[in-house]
């Protein structure tokens, strides 16, 4: 450690040498299972005493800020790693950790005249901190650094939308790979980030430049065909931003042709229809309301018509009738002055609920959006 407060090339030398040790090692056992607190007992050792030295050493670049130069600024870039690898409770560290690496935040926040971590980031340090994680994150080396792709994820998070429209190339292949795995928690790592990916670019052609829209829509059509449970409703939520963003970039699609919604529904209506699990079925249903809209219910009513009275015959679970009854009721506001097909099958829809389900009759009728449509308003 330096013993005064002078930022000079020693002051570099001891600064380069502290972040090396703070920096989450390589995962070197087995990849095929998750680490475990065990792989990271030497790390976790020194973890604490590193951390304050990091501190200290920030302290004296924020006494000196005015000796920065552009060379320092891409050195600290590692210090927002190191942040991002401590922001939340892992195997390699402790709570008092993740309590230190906030006040690491608030000192680099400092140092760069920033009011929060978000802020510090521009085009450069941003790319400059992707870049140094980029090895790491690699299809044959992600896995041995859990505390990159937790840095990732963190980074993903805090920068303020829509930053990431402009640097899609740069952190897309990372969550498709994460993504792409058969480990379930790392499949929701990879969908969470594609997520946040996704609600940068809304709005605009970005993801449709270099066809990185088909590309994030085939990898999660891939997933519909063998998902958990707890995955289904935040696969479809995503699939959904993504066809938004799909018909924003196309313009004028004509609703009468088949289209990538209806490839979506197709398959999630045949998953409904063999689905028996009350929890997979409410959040099949669940998830079909995010698909659904005026220009999808014509096409489909005779589907959405036989999978309703399928699941209101389903007494075993209350909430799938009360999705079913949330779901018709943004069917009637979605389908506005919509054809009286549509009106025609959302009221059978109603008096099958009613005749099925008599213990919620006066619950459903008391409803106002179900007055509205029964009273042909």
């Amino acid at each position: 450690m330096v013993v005064d407060d002078q930022i000079n090339s020693d002051f570099w030398l001891d600064f380069n040498k502290v972040i090396k040790q703070t920096i989450v090692p390589r995962f070197s056992g087995n990849s095929v299972r998750p680490c475990v607190e065990e792989d990271y007992k030497d790390y976790k050792n020194t973890l604490s005493s590193n951390l304050d030295n990091v501190m200290s050493l920030l302290s004296i670049i924020l006494k000196n800020k005015n000796q920065l130069t552009v060379e320092n600024n891409t050195q600290l870039v590692t210090v927002i790693t190191i942040i991002g690898e401590q922001s939340s409770k892992n195997v390699w560290n402790t709570s008092e950790t993740v309590e230190v690496s906030k006040l690491l935040s608030l000192l680099v926040c400092k140092i760069f005249e920033k009011d929060n971590i978000s802020k510090v980031f521009d085009d450069n340090i941003f790319l400059a901190v992707v870049m140094s994680l980029r090895p790491k994150l690699l299809k044959d080396t992600w896995k041995s650094y859990p505390g990159a792709v937790v840095c990732y994820k963190w980074l993903l998070q805090i920068i303020e939308k829509p930053f990431l429209k402009r640097h899609v190339a740069e952190v897309l292949p990372t969550a498709l790979v994460i993504f792409d795995d058969y480990v379930q928690e790392n499949q929701m790592i990879g969908l969470e980030c594609i997520g946040i990916i996704i609600d940068h670019c809304q709005k605009s052609k970005s993801l449709k430049n270099c066809n990185y829209d088909e590309v994030i829509y085939q990898a999660l059509k891939k997933a519909t065909s063998n998902i958990e449970t707890n995955m289904i409703i935040t696969l479809y939520t995503q699939i959904a931003k993504l066809l938004e963003n799909i018909c924003y970039c196309e313009g004028n699609i004509n609703m009468f042709e088949w289209n990538k919604k209806d490839d979506i529904l197709y398959i999630l209506f045949s998953q409904m229809e063999l689905q028996s699990d009350i929890d997979c079925r409410y959040a099949y249903i669940v998830s079909l309301r995010e698909l659904l809209n005026h220009s999808s219910i014509g096409k489909w009513s005779e589907h959405l018509t036989r999978i309703l009275s399928e699941y209101c015959e389903d007494n075993r679970n209350l909430k799938i009738t009360s999705a079913s009854l949330d779901l018709l009721c943004c069917n009637h506001k979605n389908s506005g002055e919509g054809s009286k097909e549509i009106m025609e099958k959302t009221k059978q829809c109603i008096s099958l609920l009613n005749k099925l389900c008599p213990n919620l009759s006066k619950e459903i009728m008391e409803n106002d959006v179900i007055k509205s449509i029964i009273n042909g308003k």
